[in-house]
Order: structure tokens, then sequence, then C-alpha cells
């Protein structure tokens, strides 16, 4: 820019009494115009993936959006907001172009994570869904522990008894059915196992296929999103029961994963290599109860960013203030539905 600066006062000088210096000018003032976009980088920010967490009052739904076009559910329920899929869900959905879900991750049965989803499946899951304005299901997958249980009781109801026994339905029962009537292939997510796609992966790290269910909150489904040099963990409603598993989980694979290394670290400076080297996003357990989110579990993970996902007074007090201060004392920035709304991560590419 400095040359073309120092180049057009010699030429204004030359051309000073030239007849047509007005038309000289104007064109001067157009190159000095458009020249910036010459030099000018793009600078546009391209995501590997987009992480929602909608608000939804008091409940549970996260949308993983990715490069690819592939979208993502993690729970999507609540105890406030009624009709929370048909009039939440599926018009936030409709808004952002999407008209599939490559795969709904259902954390444990409780109503405030899994009755959005219900109200999807309790619509027919067929090729032209799209035209009647309906959200198609390509997957759904369950947490391992409760595979025994839901398969036995589904059998049972279709056997016994017909309508009167689906009223009495409990737990993953109802959503399993549906989905079977609509030929949606059910996964049975174990410790361990991966969904992996392009620039993304989805990794159970909580519970096993025989961790008892008798608490559900304990026995949720707690899913490792990886993408770039970013983690982001979505935590159901499990307690320090559930943290300590998840916990023993993150250190096994660390040690897997960096051998020596990583245990030399956990040694000398009681810290894992896998998690210090990436920016994690929690979001944080059973919408802030004080009974999760301990200080030994935030010590480990050490979160960037903490989401709580809850309503507006709400009967439970969520969140505790307990958690909040466990947070604050770790460092981490705390975000709440209830006083942000839905928000909005990128996770950007080389970043």
């Amino acid at each position: 820019l400095a040359m073309f600066f120092v180049v057009a006062e010699k030429l204004g000088k030359r051309y000073r009494h030239h007849p047509k210096q007005a038309r000289y000018r104007r064109w001067a003032f157009l190159i000095l115009c458009l020249l910036p976009l010459v030099f000018v980088r793009n600078t546009e920010v391209v995501s590997s993936c987009i992480v929602d967490f909608l608000s939804i009052g008091q409940g549970d739904c996260s949308v993983v959006r990715t490069q690819n076009g592939n979208t993502y559910l993690i729970d999507c329920g609540s105890s406030s907001v009624k009709s929370v899929g048909e009039y939440r869900l599926k018009p936030w959905l409709k808004y952002h172009g999407i008209a599939r879900l490559e795969a709904v991750f259902l954390s444990h049965p409780d109503s405030d994570h899994t009755n959005g989803v219900l109200e999807l499946l309790e619509k027919t899951n067929s090729p032209d869904d799209w035209y009647r304005g309906e959200i198609q299901i390509a997957n759904l997958v369950l947490p391992a522990a409760y595979r025994d249980e839901t398969k036995m009781c589904v059998i049972e109801m279709v056997s016994d008894a017909g309508e009167a026994a689906q009223n009495e339905e409990k737990g993953f029962d109802a959503i399993y059915r549906l989905a079977r009537e609509n030929g949606i292939p059910v996964l049975w997510f174990d410790t361990g196992d991966r969904v992996t796609e392009e620039g993304i992966s989805f990794t159970c790290l909580h519970p096993d296929g025989e961790y008892p269910t008798y608490d559900t909150n304990d026995a949720s489904m707690v899913l490792m999103l990886e993408s770039q040099n970013t983690m982001a963990l979505f935590t159901g409603d499990i307690g320090q029961a559930g943290e300590t598993c998840v916990m023993r989980e993150l250190e096994r694979m660390t040690e897997e994963l960096c051998g020596e290394e990583a245990k030399q670290q956990k040694e000398e400076r009681g810290t894992e290599g896998r998690l210090d080297e990436k920016t994690v996003i929690l979001k944080v357990a059973h919408h802030g109860s004080k009974n999760s989110t301990s200080t030994e579990f935030l010590e480990l993970v050490r979160p960037e960013v903490s989401v709580i996902s809850c309503g507006r007074d709400n009967r439970f007090g969520h969140p505790h203030e307990e958690t909040l201060q466990r947070l604050q004392q770790i460092g981490s920035r705390v975000v709440t539905t209830m006083d942000k709304g839905t928000v909005t991560m990128h996770i950007v590419q080389n970043k």
C-alpha cells in the first residue's frame, strides 16, 4: 500500500495540469478502494464441528453438527417444557436445515432426558419423513448396562399383553419398542466403544455392560467427544460413583495411549498428559446438582468451559451453589442455559 501511495503522488504531480485530470482521480480512487482486497487474507473460520446445548427448561439436550453434514443428538427431554421434542427440538432442527439425525445417544431413561426423543419416535421413520416435516433417525444408541432388562421386558410385553402392558413400560422399554417398530437399528454402547467419522469421535466412558441400573443416574452413559485438540464430556446425571468409574477409564485410556510417559506425569504432577493437551468442555452432570461434579473429578478433567442445562426457578434449586463454587475454584468458565439460552460452541480446525 505504501508503494501505491508513492506512485500515486508522483503521477498526480506529473498530470496535475492534464485535461483529463478528473477522470484520472476517479480511477485512482476506485483502484485505492479495490487494492486492499488483493492483499487481505481469507479469514473464514472453518469449524470441524459445532456443539449446541439447547435451552429446553429443566432437562438436557445437546446437538453435535459435523463438517461432513452429519448431526448427532445427545439426550432430549424436559420436566418443565411440554412437548419439548415437537415444539423445541424439531423447530430448531428445521431452522438449521436438519432433517436426519445420524445417531441419537440416550444417557439414561429418565424422562427429562428422553421424552423429547420419544415424541420423535412416535412418528413413523420412513423415507418420506422430510416431505411430512418429520425428523428421520438413522441409529439409536443406548447404554449397554440396560440391554438385557430392556430386551426381556419388550419380549414379555409382546407375548403377554397388548396396549395395557405398554402403559406400564419403564426405563428404555417404550423407546426400544418404538425403534424396533420403525426399523431403527439399536446399538448398545459399552465402555470403550467408539463411533468415528472424519474429524470427530464419540467414545463411551461409562457404564460397562455389567454396571447395576437400580440408580439410573449413576448408570448414565458418559460420552467423550474428541475433535481437533478439544474434548467435550457429556455426563448425563452421574453422581460420584459414576464419576469414579469415568476417572478410572480416562486414566486407563491415557496410560494406554501414552504408556510410561503418562504414568511418570501422574506420579510427578498428579495429572494426565492426554487431558493436559486438550481444551475440555464439560456438560455438567445432573443439571448442576451438588451430588455430582466432585472436586476430584474436576481436578482430573479441568474444564475450560462448563455448561449447565437447567430451567429457571426449578423446584430442585439447580444449579446448587456448592457445584458453582467447585467450578469457580478450578477456574472454569460457567455458562447456564437458564441465563444464556441455547449455548453454541465452535470447535475450530487447527486451533
